[in-house]
């Protein structure tokens, strides 16, 4: 005997609450820290792809296009562990940057030769710096054991970028 129409409606109702309750629930392990770390994290990446390719795309020197493409294999790759973990703890992290990062990729694609590659490393390090030191915090002060753990293990390639970034724009510290 098949069901009548109005109570497979109402079912499909009560699943779709109890779905979205439980989505809330876990939304709501996390701290608006935690939520805010991802979020970050998730566009700071992006941005730092977006660089990579630019990078990678503008320049004809070795050591530039290999810093390009560290930031894309690396920084994809820390995309997708962030987005794993994200979706476990019931959050979706945004798929591309900011819209200060989009100006700045648009500057930068307006620049040629040694004058890009001064700018590109430049801007590499200074947003990478802003992603280490998000990281750093949330390693030490987060309250997601799993995402102060997901910090703690990207933050060495950070710094590491970081330095080569530095180097590519004379700026040493």
């Amino acid at each position: 005997m098949r069901a009548p129409r109005l109570t497979r409606s109402i079912a499909f109702v009560l699943l779709a609450l109890v779905c979205a309750a439980a989505v809330d629930a876990l939304e709501a392990k996390l701290s608006a820290n935690d939520r805010h770390f991802v979020i970050e994290a998730a566009e700071r990446a992006q941005g730092a792809i977006e660089l990579g390719r630019l990078t990678r795309e503008s320049t004809a020197t070795v050591e530039v296009k290999q810093l390009g493409q560290r930031l894309i294999d690396d920084h994809g790759e820390a995309a997708r562990e962030l987005a794993e973990l994200a979706a476990k703890l019931g959050l979706t992290p945004p798929g591309e940057t900011d819209a200060r990062q989009k100006a700045e990729l648009k500057k930068l694609a307006s620049l040629t030769g040694a004058e890009f590659e001064r700018e590109a490393g430049s801007v590499i390090a200074r947003e990478l710096e802003k992603a280490a030191a998000l990281f750093e915090k949330q390693a030490t002060r987060g309250d997601s054991p799993e995402l102060k753990a997901y910090a703690g293990r990207t933050l060495p390639m950070l710094e590491q970028h970081v330095k080569l970034a530095r180097a590519l724009s004379g700026r040493r510290r």
